[in-house]
């Protein structure tokens, strides 16, 4: 599994406003139909105020560049221009092991 980890810098009185927009029913249904998306989160940073934290869990890595290389992901970020303080971060990662409490 592969996990993208993306640090979107919001204004700090716009976090409600940042995660409305990624859980619209539109930014959803552009993951959804990607192929090899599992699922995501959005966390909040509790460190700094107004960072928030994108996970998005993929079946490969090649999987998730053509989604980050698509140009409707541009679009998606483009629409948080106005609330960003910084251009978003992106690290990605694989998935090496992982436990479950039973």
């Amino acid at each position: 599994m592969y996990i993208h980890s993306t640090v979107i810098r919001v204004k700090p009185e716009k976090v409600k406003e940042a995660l409305q927009f990624f859980l619209s029913e539109k930014n959803k249904a552009f993951f959804m139909t990607r192929k090899g998306f599992s699922h995501f989160y959005v966390m909040e940073m509790m460190e700094e105020a107004g960072n928030l934290n994108l996970e998005s869990f993929w079946e490969s890595r090649a999987d998730a560049q053509v989604v980050f290389a698509d140009p409707k992901y541009a679009a998606i970020i483009a629409d948080l221009r106005s609330i960003l303080i910084a251009s978003p971060e992106r690290i990605g990662n694989n998935l090496l092991a992982e436990f479950h409490r039973a």
